[in-house]
């Protein structure tokens, strides 16, 4: 925070799941558990299908995989209306640089697709403590050059909006998930 600057108050709805959430975690401790990126990867996974309980067919979803700058990007293309010229929104997932992935955000970008009527395309990126920091910044680097390169993915997959994706490319908007920094 900012000199100066109050702390904002946590959510009064929040404050209940938090706290059950510390009580569990402070049991699983006391029980012996050993917290380790594996645990907090399956618990991502199994809160975000909890909470994302629905996820919509798409008439084209698919994986690729985009030259980055340092070897091959997986992505997931998730296209609403294969018929229609779209915009492209490049979904960069959440889970702190640690956890997440293209799978546990399939629904999320699913339902993102659909209710902004864009071309949704997942980057995955490598994940700490594997690959621990600067990783990150070559995690963005890859992202980045991944999206330079989506024009070559849209050609090679989707001829319909090939057409216009120069013009997308200029002004796509890049949505990051909870793993903004």
């Amino acid at each position: 925070m900012g000199k100066g600057k109050a702390m904002r108050r946590l959510s009064a709805k929040l404050e209940p799941w938090l706290k059950h959430y510390y009580q569990l975690v402070e049991a699983q401790l006391e029980k012996g558990v050993v917290l380790s990126p594996a645990l907090a990867r399956e618990g991502l996974a199994t809160l975000t299908a909890g909470l994302v309980t629905d996820s919509p067919e798409l008439p084209q979803v698919y994986d690729e995989r985009v030259q980055g700058s340092h070897g091959p990007v997986p992505v997931r293309v998730y296209h609403p209306d294969p018929g229609a010229r779209l915009p492209v929104l490049v979904y960069c997932h959440g889970g702190g640089h640690m956890a997440g992935s293209i799978s546990v955000y399939d629904p999320i970008c699913r339902k993102l697709a659909r209710a902004s009527r864009h071309i949704v395309v997942c980057v995955e990126y490598r994940l700490a403590p594997e690959h621990p920091y600067p990783a990150e910044r070559l995690h963005m680097d890859e992202m980045i050059h991944a999206f330079l390169n989506l024009e070559d993915l849209v050609k090679e997959s989707c001829r319909s909006v090939y057409q216009r994706i120069g013009e997308f490319l200029n002004r796509a908007p890049v949505h990051n998930g909870a793993a903004s920094g």
